[in-house]
């Protein structure tokens, strides 16, 4: 009986139990559902606020990204402004750049066809006086053809009548002449006396008769040696300045002549003959002569400097020349136009020397 009572009175307190943890259970439900509720309020809170500064940012960044925008825009339009003004400008300066190019191209053709027409009439006018020169001085040399050189004579030995000494001179050293001597004139050679002790002046000797003249330099160079004052005396041509330079050329060639033990000859006016083994060779001029005899093993001869060619051949050499050459008829047509270009500049010479005058 008494453990059933006691069961009876465990079953009543755990039912009072039950009956007291039924409204705690309901405050705490209350209560959760409470703070739930207030953090979903705070958090939608939360949530407004950041969606609120979020647009706040928004419209800030779209305000400042609109400026921004147009101040690129703005700066852009000021570019693209300032490079066309600049590109206007270079296009310009281009045009005019190409504009003097062109100009000068078309001055620089000017000024090489005139050039071309200068060297052509210039190379011509050089031809017309190198032939003119050498008729002056073949007719110099025909002037002298009676005339001689005598060097060697010291300066003052004529005393003061050089004609007397000359005749009295060459017919005791050169005699007998079985002729009379003929002298139309004799003085020394032009130019101031020179000083004591130096090489006195030539003296030249004109004959009236051209066979008088040969056969006293005939005569001189028979005897080989002649002698005044103890020093010896030559006779010679007398040459114009340009033959004796033609020459003279030839000195180093007889010297390496003389030393081969070769004979050879001076021909007039300016030529050098040569008597080889094989026959003898004739040269024209010292340039001819040191090719040739380098060719026959004179090497000596190398270190001698070659003649340079007259200035109308080194114009030609400088100028310009058609490719494949020219014919026959348009040389003469350049010479056509060549001697009209100068007759138009006598004209212009003659014009501008009249001018003066008419002023006057």
């Amino acid at each position: 009986m008494e453990g059933g009572q006691k069961r009876k009175t465990r079953g009543n307190l755990q039912q009072n139990l039950k009956m007291d943890d039924k409204p705690s259970n309901e405050n705490e439900d209350a209560s959760n559902e409470a703070s739930n509720l207030a953090g979903h309020i705070v958090m939608e809170a939360i949530q407004a606020n950041i969606i609120s500064e979020i647009q706040g940012i928004r419209s800030d960044m779209k305000k400042e990204l609109g400026e921004t925008v147009g101040l690129l825009k703005k700066e852009l339009v000021d570019f693209r402004l300032e490079v066309n003004q600049k590109l206007n400008s270079i296009a310009s300066d281009l045009k005019e750049v190409t504009g003097r190019v062109e100009e000068t191209e078309r001055r620089v053709a000017e000024m090489e066809e005139w050039s071309t027409e200068a060297k052509q009439v210039l190379s011509h006018v050089l031809e017309l006086q190198e032939n003119t020169q050498a008729q002056l001085t073949e007719l110099e040399a025909r002037s002298r053809r009676n005339n001689i050189r005598i060097h060697g004579i010291a300066e003052g030995a004529e005393g003061d009548n050089m004609e007397e000494f000359l005749e009295k001179f060459i017919t005791t050293e050169l005699s007998p002449l079985n002729t009379t001597l003929g002298l139309q004139r004799c003085h020394r050679s032009l130019g101031p006396k020179p000083p004591q002790g130096s090489n006195p002046r030539s003296i030249v000797v004109c004959f009236q008769e051209y066979k008088t003249k040969e056969l006293v330099l005939r005569s001189a160079w028979k005897k080989k040696e002649i002698h005044h004052g103890g020093k010896r005396v030559f006779f010679e041509q007398d040459y114009p300045p340009e033959i004796l330079r033609k020459r003279k050329a030839f000195s180093t060639i007889r010297k390496a002549l003389k030393e081969k033990g070769l004979r050879f000859q001076t021909l007039h006016p300016a030529k050098l003959r040569v008597f080889f083994d094989d026959g003898p060779a004739i040269y024209n001029n010292a340039s001819e002569a040191r090719e040739d005899l380098r060719k026959r093993g004179m090497d000596s001869l190398d270190v001698e400097v070659p003649e340079r060619g007259t200035l109308a051949t080194r114009m030609k050499q400088l100028s310009w020349e058609i490719a494949g050459g020219t014919s026959r008829r348009h040389r003469e047509a350049r010479l056509m136009h060549i001697q009209e270009k100068l007759k138009g500049f006598r004209h212009r010479s003659d014009t501008t020397q009249e001018l003066p005058n008419v002023t006057d």
